[in-house]
């Protein structure tokens, strides 16, 4: 005859229990000020704050490039990319996410233009294939007095 101890049990239905189910994703997010500049004219009218990117330009939109973690290389999908932001005027805000493979050779993107009317928003991109060695890249344009807030990627 057998015998188990309490603790043999516990185990073996913790590892039943669990069988089968899909772990969470990791999600991250990310303050606005982390957005920088991707051009020389987008330099000089970019301002970040502790939490925040202004566009303070009333007449020029400024091109951002927000930096995205990457850290379950095996991830095969980016998942709920959140753009928070600001709109003062009916300019469009633009953003575009780009996963690229080990080499740059290769990508898959999403993107999505808002036109709409002026106030805090939030933008949500299409899932997007991810390459599992490769790296993520996030551009915003920023139209004049705009602001991106915070963003996020879940990573599959």
């Amino acid at each position: 005859m057998h015998s188990f101890n309490k603790f043999t049990v516990t185990l073996a239905f913790a590892a039943v229990s669990t069988a089968g189910v899909a772990l969470a994703g990791d999600g991250k997010v990310y303050p606005g000020s982390a957005c920088v500049p991707y051009s020389s004219g987008s330099a000089n009218i970019l301002q970040r704050f502790s939490d925040y990117a202004l566009n303070t330009s009333t007449g020029n939109s400024a091109l951002v490039t927000c930096p995205v973690v990457k850290d379950i290389v095996g991830g095969t999908r980016l998942e709920y990319i959140r753009i928070s932001y600001n709109k003062t005027n009916s300019s469009g805000f633009y953003c575009q996410v780009f996963s690229k493979n080990h080499s740059g050779t290769s990508f898959h993107t999403s993107s999505k233009w808002d036109s709409s009317s002026t106030g805090n928003k939030t933008m949500i991109l299409p899932d997007v294939n991810a390459y599992g060695s490769g790296s993520v890249s996030l551009y915003c344009i920023i139209p004049p007095g705009g602001r991106i807030t915070s963003y996020r990627v879940d990573e599959q």
